[in-house]
């Protein structure tokens, strides 16, 4: 039997008790663990990593790089097979499980766009992986659609060099600046709304985010009428006061990671896979009160229905949820959504979407190299185990046996679903 640690070197467990973001990576963690047959033990910032080095198979880490475990955590890395958890480290060959931060900006960019903004501000905190990753998704996205960009739009980062400029926090995560923004946060906020300020502005959490939007609403600013405001993570743990009703953002699949790290870490040691693997998780949409909404209409007929269903689709299919999202900018009530797509495809929404999830998982097997448990994860599934029993149900062998057989004659490959 494999046992593995789990180490999160940003918090203790006290602090983090009760948070949704790493309930759902360790829940994530403990049913890949339990289906592999894993016994995992798990770690916080108050434990010294270097005497656990040979106690493990394998190890999972969540390790900001200003931590006093990340030279540790390094050497760990270097010998044994380690998995890095949203927070990539520097070394060339290390393993990384992530949402697909690139997505994340593309998606509220696009959703900021069609509700006609275009003056838009971008500010982050933090000097990890994902901040400089989410900072350089936005600038390229604006510069590759010719939009306008002012450095006073921009805080945390220089426009001009890509690299980290300005007010730093190492720990972003604190809720205390909910109860009463602090002054280094309030001087932030400030330098944002003067006169020359975006119509919009993405913050690189949602802790941010919701910390602006406290700092607005006591200095008379109109949220979003003055300003529309997206964040980043959809961690509803850590803010039940506003859960659901005020801050549109980008959904991170938190199971979906610790689900995917821990099968990552399972095969790397049964297998040893060339190290250097990255699983980036898709990202969802949650379009709520702080971003101005537009409804589109697919128009009456069924064959304007039917288009803007799979033109969305091929987009949003490795969505947790693109159902709720379609059936939203069709501006129609997601029941009914469901209703019409299975009067008119003759099957229904979920059935459809596995399908295509599965045909273009079945794609990648035959094209690329990939890791299997990236190919799941990138496709839409949120386990790698509902993956292999869905592949197997719909191809008859599993994705592995089905890779070995890729070159096949395709007339004996099963038929693609036609859209």
């Amino acid at each position: 039997m494999k046992n593995i640690a789990f180490i999160h070197a940003g918090m203790s467990f006290e602090s983090y008790l009760g948070s949704y973001l790493y309930d759902e990576v360790y829940r994530g963690i403990r049913e890949a663990c339990r289906e592999r047959g894993v016994v995992c033990r798990s770690y916080d910032r108050r434990s010294n990593i270097a005497r656990l080095r040979e106690q493990f198979d394998g190890y999972i880490g969540i390790i900001p790089s200003h931590s006093e475990m990340y030279r540790a955590w390094k050497r760990i890395g270097r010998k044994y097979p380690a998995v890095n958890i949203m927070m990539a480290s520097k070394d060339a060959h290390a393993n990384l499980v992530a949402t697909d931060d690139r997505a994340i900006l593309t998606m509220l960019l696009d959703h900021l766009r069609a509700q006609g903004h275009t003056h838009i501000g971008y500010a982050g905190i933090a000097r990890e992986s994902y901040s400089y990753e989410r900072f350089n998704a936005y600038r390229d996205y604006l510069r590759a659609r010719g939009m306008p960009m002012a450095q006073a739009w921009v805080k945390g980062f220089s426009l001009r060099t890509g690299r980290a400029a300005g007010t730093h926090f190492d720990r972003p995560y604190s809720v205390r600046p909910l109860i009463g923004v602090d002054k280094r946060l309030s001087t932030l906020f400030a330098s944002i709304v003067g006169s020359d300020r975006p119509s919009a502005m993405i913050f690189e959490t949602d802790y941010l985010a919701l910390s602006f939007i406290t700092f607005a609403q006591n200095s008379g600013i109109r949220v979003p009428e003055d300003i529309a405001v997206a964040g980043i993570d959809d961690n509803r743990g850590l803010f039940p006061r506003y859960r659901n009703d005020m801050l549109t953002t980008a959904a991170q699949d938190f199971f979906a990671i610790g689900n995917a790290a821990a099968s990552l870490l399972s095969d790397l040691i049964d297998t040893n896979v060339t190290p250097g693997q990255t699983v980036l998780i898709p990202p969802s949409l949650v379009v709520r009160r702080s971003t101005a909404r537009r409804n589109m209409t697919a128009g009456k007929d069924d064959a304007a229905f039917r288009q803007a269903v799979l033109s969305q689709l091929e987009a949003l299919y490795r969505e947790r949820k693109p159902g709720r999202r379609i059936s939203r900018s069709l501006g129609l009530n997601h029941k009914y959504f469901l209703s019409k797509f299975a009067a008119l495809f003759g099957v229904s929404f979920v059935d459809f979407l596995a399908e295509i999830r599965l045909d273009r998982a079945a794609e990648k097997l035959r094209e690329t190299s990939e890791q299997i448990v990236a190919i799941a994860f990138s496709v839409g599934f949120t386990s790698h185990q509902h993956f292999g029993r869905a592949f197997k149900r719909r191809f008859h062998c599993s994705p592995a046996v089905y890779r070995q057989k890729r070159n096949m004659s395709k007339s004996s490959e099963p038929r693609m679903a036609k859209w």
